[in-house]
């Protein structure tokens, strides 16, 4: 009755005069009217907001029915990713290039240099053909990756399908995607890719489900299954296709690859209606795998699917020296003012002294604004255009250079670095936090199952049975041995498989063999989501309990040569939010409920023991977690339960109700109570306690002395997990993130902000005392650690000695642990945010425990607002990316948890251990480049127009120029450009060894300061002042007839020695000259 009211309730609205229909969209339009017919069916969508209750938007497509679906008028499959088309790209390209600020300035002067009252280049815009070269370059890039995206967008549109005619009820005909449209039914082939976001209607096959890979969606290279609605699997020929008549009621197409929420409501005959999730949608982007064909209903096409609206950009990210440069490029504006209305006053001054002189005319001894504005001419490369299109050069290469280091390609997966932003090369350089993910990021996410107590029994796995580990050898290194630790002795692997058959040990591994979502892909390959499950499963399999098949409603396992069969009566999969899940299966004997999950998630619904060995045994396995944790193990706690059929029927058309409920599902999304959560958590409860598992991930290579560098190096660390709090500091401690003489300062559970405020003040005095005294002796005893340091010193100036004030507040002797229940309240109020960052502020290391991946958004934002330096976040799955993108620079690293990191990171790594070359050498050889870039074409700029600008005011600041046009438009072009770009790119203060061994070095200020940068203008002005009046003292004087050398000639005479000075200096600043640096010079 329940769905039929929703059935009843869409009828109602498409009939209804309040629906109004736009761009494919429905949407209830007046909201007392929407308000009224929500009330009725609160199962469609709805919205509680305060007190008033709004209609969300749905989704109507009718089945096979093209002229029910071209009332809605939904897009068409045809997708265009290209940015431009024949007409438009000129217009939208000089639109764009236009909103950079360089290209307008430089836009301005050419139409200025045409205005003849002002030109100093007799009406030419002189200007322009490098304007127009600058833009022709971008235009070429544009171009071509414009290309790229039409080649692509023709590739896809042309692809084919198989699409269900609409007269003949038995053929399929071959179309290109471009032709699919919203409601038509699709036949894919095995290794095809979707077309479409697809309803899977059928499979023609003996189990009923198939397979899709989603590499392309979210970078996971496991298989995932799909099954079909249970209403619609019988239509598994074209016959019964082409009878098939219903609507499906589906949310708005959104980017979310996770989730998907519809009912479908079939009509005639086979009159239902079932609910529609993620497990029976095939997303365009994923591949058809390991299945004959599938048939399926087309639900979102073309821009509509959600790869399409998830193809977002990621998030435009500036460097910090970006915004210093646009502070002295600030500056420079304003001098060029001062400059040009100081020579207008001069000439306006000059002009009215000086007698009559008609030929200069008299507007210009009277129009200061016009006189301004020549000098503004004469000197408006003030602001160099050479400085984006240089810097962009440099960087480019710098990426190529990080791209193409040995050292950081990881030859066993052929993975180089990749740069993903090279706008972001300098920021490298001067990162002050670090922010780690802990599993796949310092461990190798490659599990193993080592230990499990099962009824406070503890099993230990042993690495000295060679030959048992041939017999049970899996893909992800199973036991190599299992012996028993108890009061009475020990024994070894054949103690454990002589009582298997005993009711506790074989209920532990059955759950194990088939609590999970792990897909057997043959012989002994499984695909698996997640690693641990993999482990587990494994686990069991080299204890003989062999997980053989998989189906929509049945599993099989052989125990000891014995195969049994289990029919799937429910699964309730694993979220952040429960941290566990559960499957409910049905055998010859009795109907279970099986659970795993994290401690958090599992004690609370763990039925309290009710006599003294039970109590006893709940004691023995929470000690045996505790000690786990310890170890740095991750753990899971398992357990059951006997479901009563009559109870459980009952319960199981409730929860069915509550899945077909679209606003249940929209609240549970939302974070909200909803009756789904609540038939969970009715059945998740009573749970006998089966044991526990303990699963080893290795770290890394080189992980603990990467951290134990980038610690000399003045980072502060911060590392973020969802295991608990034990697990994280053994990790901690096996890592160096915690130092053995470090006190680790727990914040306590808190309830309130009150009570988090006394906790975080009374830790904020605890560490406050000794911070500054400590640190003081530690930093000296660093400059100290090693003579090749006072070596080096000599190599940098006395400002790149001093350290970052970032690194003189640190107490070096705590590390911070808290955990996520703790950070939801402090980040609850600004208050106790800033008392959390001030105590996390003392502290070498953070460790946050049971966080989420919107939690570990948040530590980022909190300390880039709270903090100036520069926040690195690091990670490798695709709950790291919230963090990511969020972060200053973001780095992701391929390993196990697919691409998701990689494709939302601005540089990427395959170990951890790469982030020490990348920071300490690149980062800061880059810094320093870019710096020296900026700093020399400032001053090279400014050394040639201030002797111009000394000259006309010897000559009666008429505005007399002193250069040909063409030597000033050459001079950034030709002269002084190729020299500077090989400084930024291959210049180097110190070998790359030297700053591996001295982690210290990187602590240097930036290199780009206001002292530099004034030290530069002031140097520039002082040294055109001498090449000026020395030029012009030197051709003063007449020769033996009484002519001068001219005008001409003076000028080319500075111009020459502006040159030679411009590249003496770049000389002079370059630390490694190479032969090929010295061509660049000649």
């Amino acid at each position: 009755m329940l769905i039929g009211a929703i059935g009843a309730a869409h009828a109602a609205v498409i009939k209804s005069p309040v629906v109004t229909v736009a761009h494919g969209w429905s949407r209830i339009g007046a909201v007392g009217h929407a308000t009224h017919f929500l009330a009725r069916n609160d199962t469609l969508f709805s919205a509680s907001m305060g007190a008033s209750t709004v209609a969300a938007e749905f989704r109507e497509v009718h089945v096979h029915d093209p002229g029910a679906n071209s009332a809605f008028a939904y897009r068409s499959n045809y997708v265009r990713t290209a940015k431009y088309s024949l007409l438009s790209f000129v217009p939208l390209f000089l639109f764009e290039a236009f909103q950079k600020l360089a290209h307008a300035y430089f836009l301005v002067v050419s139409v200025l240099q045409t205005v003849p009252a002002i030109s100093n280049t007799n009406g030419l815009p002189a200007t322009l053909p490098t304007l127009m070269l600058i833009l022709l370059i971008d235009a070429t890039f544009a171009l071509v990756e414009d290309l790229a995206r039409r080649k692509a967008d023709r590739v896809a549109n042309g692809r084919r399908t198989h699409k269900l005619r609409l007269s003949a009820a038995e053929a399929f005909s071959e179309v290109p995607w471009a032709d699919v449209l919203v409601g038509d039914i699709v036949r894919i082939a095995n290794h095809e890719p979707v077309p479409a976001d697809v309803l899977l209607l059928s499979v023609p096959s003996d189990t009923g489900t198939c397979y899709v890979e989603t590499k392309s969606l979210d970078g996971e290279t496991n298989l995932k299954q799909r099954q079909p609605l249970a209403s619609t699997q019988y239509a598994s020929t074209p016959e019964r296709l082409f009878r098939l008549r219903g609507r499906a009621t589906v949310e708005r197409p959104n980017h979310n690859i996770h989730c998907f929420q519809g009912v479908l409501h079939l009509e005639g005959d086979a009159s239902t209606s079932t609910a529609i999730t993620i497990s029976n949608v095939l997303l365009r982007g994923s591949t058809l795998r390991s299945t004959r064909c599938i048939y399926g209903l087309v639900l979102n096409t073309g821009m509509d699917t959600k790869i399409i609206m998830g193809n977002r950009p990621t998030p435009s990210k500036r460097s910090a020296l970006e915004g210093r440069i646009n502070t002295y490029v600030g500056v420079l504006v304003l001098m060029l003012v001062l400059f040009c209305g100081a020579a207008a006053t001069g000439n306006t001054v000059w002009v009215a002294r000086a007698p009559a002189l008609g030929y200069l005319g008299p507007s210009l001894a009277s129009a200061w604004g016009i006189s301004f504005f020549y000098y503004f001419l004469l000197m408006y490369q003030f602001v160099p255009i050479s400085l984006y299109v240089s810097m962009g050069t440099a960087k480019f290469v710098q990426a190529k250079f990080i791209e193409w280091d040995a050292h950081m390609y990881h030859s066993a997966s052929n993975t180089p670095a990749t740069v993903r932003s090279m706008a972001l090369n300098e920021d490298l350089g001067q990162i002050t936090h670090l922010v780690t993910d802990k599993t796949g990021t310092l461990t190798s996410n490659i599990m193993q199952f080592r230990k499990c107590s099962v009824r406070g029994v503890m099993y230990t796995a042993g690495r000295d049975r060679p030959a048992l580990l041939k017999r049970f050898s899996t893909k992800v290194g199973l036991l190599h041995k299992l012996q028993r630790q108890h009061s009475a002795g020990s024994g070894d692997l054949n103690d454990l498989l002589g009582v298997l058959h005993t009711p506790d040990i074989d209920r532990f591994f059955t759950a194990l063999a088939l609590c999970h979502t792990v897909i057997p892909e043959g012989g002994d390959a499984y695909s698996a989501a997640s690693p641990d499950e993999l482990a587990l499963v494994c686990g069991a399999k080299a204890l003989g309990f062999v997980f053989q098949a998989r189906s929509p409603t049945t599993m099989s396992v052989e125990v000891q040569g014995t195969v049994r069969a289990f029919n799937i009566r429910a699964v309730l999969d694993f979220d952040s939010t429960r941290r566990r899940m559960s499957i409910v299966l049905q055998d010859d004997h009795a109907l279970m409920l099986y659970a795993k999950g994290a401690d958090v998630g599992m004690m609370c619904v763990l039925r309290p023991p009710t006599d003294a060995a039970a109590r006893a045994m709940h004691e023995a396995t929470a000690r045996h977690v505790q000690d786990y944790a310890e170890e740095g193990l991750r753990t899971l706690i398992v357990g059951c339960r006997v479901l009563d059929e009559a109870w459980f029927a009952a319960w199981l058309a409730r929860y069915e109700a509550a899945q077909q409920s679209l606003h249940d599902a929209d609240l549970r999304r939302r974070g909200l109570p909803n009756a789904i959560d609540t038939c969970m958590a009715e059945i998740e409860r009573d749970l006998e306690l089966l044991g526990a598992t303990a699963i080893e991930d290795k770290l890394q290579d080189g992980v603990a002395e990467t951290i134990l560098a980038l610690r000399a190096a003045g980072l502060r660390l911060w590392m973020l997990t969802g295991d608990k709090e034990e697990t994280a500091v053994t990790i901690g401690r096996a890592t160096n993130l915690v130092l053995p003489h470090m006190r680790c300062l727990m914040v306590p559970e808190t309830h309130g902000v009150p009570a988090a405020t006394a906790t975080l003040s009374a830790l904020r005095e605890q560490v406050a005392a000794p911070a500054t005294a400590l640190h003081r002796r530690r930093s000296t005893s660093a400059l100290r650690t090693s003579s090749s340091w006072s070596k080096s010193r000599q190599t940098l100036s006395p400002s790149r000695i001093s350290l970052r004030p970032s690194s003189v507040t640190c107490d070096k002797a705590f590390a911070l642990i808290v955990t996520g229940s703790v950070l939801e309240v402090v980040l609850s109020d600004p208050a106790v945010t800033d008392l959390f960052v001030q105590v996390a502020d003392r502290c070498a290391t953070v460790l946050a425990c049971r966080v989420s991946p919107g939690q570990k958004a948040a530590i980022v934002r909190l300390l880039m607002a709270a903090r100036a330096g520069r926040v690195l976040a690091i990670g490798d799955g695709a709950n790291d990316v919230p963090m990511l993108q969020e972060a200053h620079i973001g780095i992701g690293i391929s390993g196990q948890e697919g691409l998701q990191a990689v494709n939302a990171s601005d540089y990427a790594i395959a170990q951890f251990a790469y982030l020490k070359n990348l920071l300490l050498v690149h980062g800061r050889s880059n810094h320093e480049r870019i710096s020296k870039l900026v700093l020399y074409i400032l001053y090279k700029n400014i050394l040639l127009l201030a002797t111009q600008y000394w000259f006309t005011w010897y000559t009666g600041v008429s505005g007399q120029k002193m250069y040909l046009e063409v030597g000033v438009q050459l001079y950034n072009i030709l002269f002084t450009s190729l020299p500077v770009i090989f400084v930024a790119v291959m210049d180097a203060d110190l070998p790359r060894e030297l700053l591996l061994q001295l982690p210290i070095l990187y602590l240097a200020e930036p290199y780009l300061t206001h002292r530099r940068f004034i030290l530069a203008v002031v140097s520039a002005l002082v040294e055109s002042t001498v090449i000026t009046f020395v030029t012009l003292s030197a051709f003063a004087a007449c020769d033996a007839h009484g002519t001068s050398p001219g005008l001409w000639i003076l000028g080319f005479v500075t111009f020459t020695a502006v040159v030679i000075i411009a590249n003496l200096k770049l000389l002079w600043w370059q630390h490694a000259v190479l032969p090929i640096s010295l061509v660049a010079y000649a």
